[in-house]
């Protein structure tokens, strides 16, 4: 069952749910609105190479469709009891930028920011702090439950290293 906006608010203040930078404003019915970070990646493949060119959006930057870019949230967020979910902020849908989940769903027990890859249907300005995701808040059925278990403490993050993408386990 999904844990709606008051019941947020009163697990973060009892610990169960730990949100980065929370802002009570960006707190909906069900879900919290996370915003993204102020840099971009921008990914491209060439014969079977991976790189990656980060970019600040802090002066707004314009995304091309024939690429794929690598973005984070703002905010990280933990919770204990609940798994965590994203969804991608419909009015940038309905805009042509189509966002991608990259993050382990599940039981965060240590505060991650959320990955995501961002693809675009044609050119479109893209700000930091732009609100993104939304984030929900699932209690486990003990009946039907998928995630039994805990995620581990660290999960795969991306890393630019001379310009090479690599994965690597988050500190």
């Amino acid at each position: 069952m999904i844990v709606v906006g008051s019941e947020i608010l009163r697990r973060l203040k009892t610990g169960q749910i730990q949100i980065g930078s929370f802002h009570a404003d960006q707190l909906q019915k069900a879900t919290y609105q996370a915003r993204l970070d102020s840099r971009l990646h921008e990914v491209t493949s060439q014969n079977g190479r991976t790189r990656g060119r980060s970019f600040s959006l802090t002066r707004g930057a314009i995304l091309s469709p024939d690429k794929r870019y690598l973005g984070q949230t703002v905010e990280s967020v933990s919770s204990l009891g609940s798994i965590v979910s994203m969804s991608p902020e419909t009015s940038l849908c309905q805009l042509g930028l189509f966002v991608h989940n990259v993050t382990n769903w599940g039981w965060h027990k240590t505060p991650q920011h959320l990955l995501f890859e961002l693809t675009t249907a044609h050119p479109i300005r893209l700000f930091a702090f732009t609100p993104i995701v939304h984030i929900s808040f699932w209690d486990r059925s003990p009946r039907n439950s998928v995630a039994s278990g805990v995620l581990p403490d660290t999960a795969p993050c991306i890393k630019f290293e001379d310009e090479e993408i690599s994965w690597r386990k988050a500190s």
